[in-house]
């Protein structure tokens, strides 16, 4: 754990603080570090983003700061006045830098407006420079508070200004392994309700925050033990409660590990005690599955798919989870399901890749495309699934693993990991004998579907073994060519 004094040594430098007082005097600015960078700086947390409050115009400072520092200025709300600076750095990283005008006249105040105690922390950004943590302001008890562990809100309004602070306060317990006060619960579950006027985006944004956390199956448990959760996924009245299916707790070589072991979680209005891994059975087995030590298999062989970046600097693993956990609410294991699939996902505000990411783990996790009878898949079968899953076919997998009730679906999901691991060049990916331009000089055919169904053909012929070599493609595509259905020239 990083010594404070010495983490602010390290935060000056690291977020060029020097330049950032210099560009706040030269505009007559007062300015301040706030919020989560002082929280995390206390209690010797590595900092990644800094929050700054300005007296004035924060568009203008920030404007400022971005032609100073060599960024991009970006106006993140001008209706609360917040803005954003990004400077890329040597190493092909970047620096963020959020500014927001005080919420109110004076700075205290506006540090006693803020979401939670723990992030009611303001330090002028000169005395940062001159390493000066004595002068840091803490109006609520922060400090206290860090000391305590306790998530608290800072006045009995907080989440009647922003709901969305509701979620945030789990999603910072969670991470920082804190509790939330109780005085601070009782003022949320009267206010379940008004989450439905906060934007789907930053909805969205949040629960995918709060995905990232490597146990999010407890917090969830806690938010939909207090409401929160049929406002996010709002469900039909009149739909019936269904029951998710048992799970067996397989720990095969290629598979998943262990179902996690129960936990207690804090039950809702005349309800009966139920752990995370009972109220989301989908979503605890594939926490667990990403977070075994060693990594299994499935994990190391998807690892470039689990941490491609998609949307709200999330990863592909975060859209899995949220998948996960849809089928959860989908299947009843939370307490019941939503409005249906179609309107649960709509609701989601992803964008384009990370949407038809959750769309098809989602609609794989109610059909299971990889069952295939009483036998394990052969050759074909594996091009097949990968071909009509791409490029989604690890996180169907990934989810599938976690999600499939019987041990023989279980062990055609384990065949796939196999066929991807070791065979991904000859059965899921074969090389390309012909391309289209030799399909057509061979059969005569002019451009158009049929070209593209000889060329599938041929290359589910290679996966079959029925052809090895150039000249064995080369009579199978003539042989092809001459069937009905091609477009001749």
């Amino acid at each position: 754990m990083l010594d404070p004094v010495d983490g602010l040594t390290r935060l000056t430098s690291d977020f060029r603080l020097d330049r950032l007082l210099t560009v706040a005097r030269e505009a007559r600015r007062e300015l301040y570090l706030v919020g989560g960078c002082l929280r995390d700086l206390l209690i010797g947390r590595p900092v990644v983003e800094v929050d700054l409050a300005t007296d004035d115009d924060p568009f203008d400072l920030a404007r400022r700061t971005a032609r100073r520092l060599g960024g991009a200025f970006v106006p993140l709300d001008t209706q609360f006045g917040i803005a954003r600076v990004v400077v890329k750095t040597r190493s092909g990283g970047a620096i963020q830098y959020d500014l927001a005008r005080f919420k109110a006249d004076r700075f205290e105040d506006d540090l006693r407006r803020r979401d939670f105690t723990i992030n009611a922390l303001g330090l002028a950004v000169s005395d940062a420079v001159a390493g000066d943590l004595s002068r840091l302001h803490d109006p609520c008890d922060g400090r206290g508070d860090l000391y305590r562990r306790t998530v608290r809100a800072c006045y009995a309004g907080a989440f009647d200004d922003d709901p969305l602070r509701m979620l945030r306060g789990f999603r910072i317990a969670a991470r920082l392994g804190f509790h939330i006060e109780a005085g601070t619960l009782a003022l949320m579950g009267p206010r379940a309700f008004t989450l439905d006027r906060v934007a789907p985006e930053r909805i969205t944004e949040e629960v995918l925050r709060i995905l990232s956390v490597s146990d999010s199956a407890s917090p969830l448990c806690e938010i939909r033990a207090m409401g929160l959760l049929d406002r996010v996924f709002p469900r039909d009245p009149g739909q019936p409660d269904r029951s998710a299916p048992a799970i067996p707790a397989l720990g095969s070589r290629w598979g998943a590990a262990p179902a996690p072991a129960e936990e207690a979680c804090s039950p809702g209005p005349e309800e009966p005690a139920t752990g995370p891994t009972s109220a989301f059975p989908v979503l605890s087995r594939l926490e667990a599955l990403l977070g075994a030590t060693p990594p299994p298999p499935a994990v190391v062989v998807f690892a470039e798919y689990l941490e491609a970046p998609t949307c709200y600097g999330s990863q592909t693993r975060e859209i899995l989870k949220l998948g996960a956990l849809l089928l959860d609410v989908e299947t009843g294991a939370s307490g019941g399901g939503p409005s249906g699939p179609a309107d649960r996902l709509s609701r989601m505000r992803l964008s384009a890749k990370a949407q038809a990411t959750l769309e098809a783990v989602v609609q794989a996790g109610l059909t299971a495309p990889w069952r295939s009878g009483e036998v394990e898949p052969d050759d074909l079968s594996i091009y097949r699934f990968f071909r009509d899953q791409a490029p989604h076919g690890p996180g169907v997998v990934l989810v599938g693993l976690c999600a499939e009730a019987s041990r023989q679906g279980v062990r055609s999901l384990e065949t796939l990991v196999r066929a991807f691991a070791e065979r991904r060049a000859t059965v899921i990916d074969p090389p390309r004998l012909l391309d289209g331009r030799a399909v057509m000089e061979l059969t005569g055919m002019d451009p158009g579907p049929g070209v593209g169904e000889i060329l599938e053909a041929l290359r589910e012929a290679q996966v079959a073994g029925r052809v090895r070599a150039l000249e064995e493609a080369t009579d199978l595509v003539r042989r092809l060519g001459g069937s009905p259905g091609g477009e001749r020239r």
